[in-house]
């Protein structure tokens, strides 16, 4: 890996060369049919992410709606990640063979048709196909898309690397707006409204389809690279793989943020699936402007062959934000405005290098561009889409801030529980209270634990009014409805109260193994 990562230099300093020396050499005519084109691929690539993001913003309310496991609400967030990351080298093989573009305007109909009918899906295996269908055509854009961009910019004055960007950041503004307008109408209309979107998009695909006949997404460094020898071939491609890794890395920390904010927002807003999932909405919209921020700003100021520094040195800055995540309280009155300007500045660490990386991938594969683009994109999100489901069982061992890999003073866990349990005089000043439902309750308890099930805990507050000075401890089956539970009380004035991470499960690995795990 140390070798790939010593051939990025040289590499992209001799490809950016090329390039430049390709495009003096030809004349592009009609510049403002040129640019006229551009931007419809860019505003196709904003449509598609709008419609992209409807699932995930409003994966709590799909919860709520149709009584999803925690398995299956994080399931949501990986089919995201596994079919877009599958289906895009499968498309980008087509339209690099055939010299097709008809992906795109295909995928964006596709893309809309499935993701506004997901409030008629009665169940979780309905939802799952509509969600598989509809990011399949997400897929199917993105390669084509990408590659078009790259190769339309490259005969405008702002050239290749600015292109992408700019097609990085519209997808961006895509998924600003996509969660805003699902969530938006989920809260006015309910969530079969999402409907009426289609028309636009079908509007928007026929003009893609004839904005896109006819333009070409290879250039002539494809005959150049062919005669190239064949240490110059395994040059570029150890940088290749080199940048595929460091994309599934930054696409893995993206899906893991955003699945850890749909809980975060849960944990603020319990007992309300349609506000949590508004403030999932803005929260991603939030991070969604700071990856458009940044990549706007690296795509603008980073010129053809220096762009390494920028790609090592910008997430590492970001990096300790993301831990610092796991100290932000969900009960706390400023906590919105501090995990919203986390989201923005972590996003823009991990997202600035993003376009980046589809533009040097271009040039390393000239006669490859949609490949070189979905290896970028779908094939790196393919892999990260695991991120959600081992954040998930981080969480089972330490509860939502082992997510970020902290733990910060508004949990307890299960061996300083057990630690005050067993001294009299910290005991008699404790309150264990289990929100689990009474089966649940029946199947196993932590001794001396009472009982409120956590959809009952804001009408029976008040039962707990005379001990509201005393430490009380939430706790659930893995740590997620404790959550919500201590921001309930916090709600309503109780001072002291933390939950336990990990829940019971994690008190039966830890400290009592007679306790019964289901």
């Amino acid at each position: 890996m140390a070798s790939a990562a010593a051939a990025l230099d040289p590499a992209m300093a001799a490809t950016a060369a090329e390039e430049a020396t390709t495009f003096a050499r030809e004349r592009v005519t009609r510049v403002s049919r040129h640019a006229q084109r551009f931007w419809v691929v860019v505003g196709c690539h904003t449509a598609v992410d709008l419609y992209a993001a409807f699932v995930l913003s409003l994966a709590v309310a799909l919860q709520a709606r149709l009584n999803l496991s925690e398995v299956q609400l994080t399931t949501l967030f990986v089919i995201n990640g596994v079919v877009s990351g599958v289906s895009q080298p499968i498309f980008a093989w087509l339209t690099d063979r055939l010299d097709t573009r008809l992906c795109a305007p295909v995928g964006l109909l596709i893309a809309a048709a499935a993701l506004c009918s997901i409030g008629y899906a009665d169940s979780f295996a309905q939802l799952v196909a509509l969600h598989v269908i509809g990011t399949t055509g997400v897929g199917m854009f993105h390669p084509i898309g990408a590659a078009l961009t790259g190769q339309l910019g490259r005969g405008m004055a702002m050239g290749r690397s600015m292109a992408v960007t700019l097609f990085f950041t519209a997808g961006m503004l895509g998924s600003v707006v996509g969660p805003v307008i699902a969530t938006r109408l989920n809260a006015m209309f309910g969530m079969e409204s999402l409907i009426w979107l289609i028309a636009p998009a079908a509007a928007f695909a026929l003009v893609t389809l004839f904005a896109s006949r006819r333009v070409a997404h290879r250039h002539a460094l494809v005959t150049e690279k062919a005669e190239e020898s064949p240490e110059r071939r395994r040059t570029r491609r150890a940088a290749v793989q080199t940048l595929f890794w460091a994309a599934v890395l930054r696409f893995g920390v993206n899906n893991a943020l955003f699945f850890l904010l749909a809980l975060w927002c849960k944990a603020r807003i319990a007992g309300d699936a349609t506000r949590a999932s508004s403030l999932t909405g803005v929260l991603f919209a939030v991070t969604s402007i700071g990856m458009g921020v940044a990549a706007m700003t690296a795509g603008r100021f980073v010129r053809a062959g220096h762009e390494k520094a920028v790609m090592v040195a910008l997430p590492l800055l970001a990096a300790p934000l993301i831990g610092a995540m796991g100290f932000v309280d969900p009960v706390s009155s400023s906590g919105v405005w501090l995990i919203g300007a986390l989201a923005f500045v972590t996003a823009a660490g991990y997202a600035s290098a993003a376009p980046l990386a589809i533009s040097v991938a271009q040039r390393l594969m000239p006669g490859s561009t949609g490949m070189a683009s979905s290896l970028m994109m779908g094939g790196a999100w393919a892999i990260s889409a695991v991120f959600p489901y081992a954040t998930n069982w981080a969480m089972t061992r330490g509860g939502l801030p082992a997510g970020y890999a902290f733990k910060p003073d508004w949990e307890i866990t299960p061996r300083d529980l057990q630690r005050r349990l067993n001294d009299p005089a910290e005991r008699r000043r404790l309150v264990v209270l289990d929100v689990r439902n009474p089966d649940e309750w029946a199947t196993c308890r932590i001794d001396g634990a009472e009982l409120i099930p956590l959809g009952e805990l804001k009408a029976r507050v008040e039962e707990l009014r005379d001990r509201e000075d005393l430490l009380i401890v939430t706790q659930c089956h893995h740590g997620r409805r404790s959550l919500q539970a201590a921001a309930i009380l916090g709600q309503h004035g109780f001072p002291n109260v933390l939950s336990l991470a990990g829940g019971i499960d994690l008190w039966s690995i830890d400290i009592d193994p007679s306790v019964p795990r289901y």
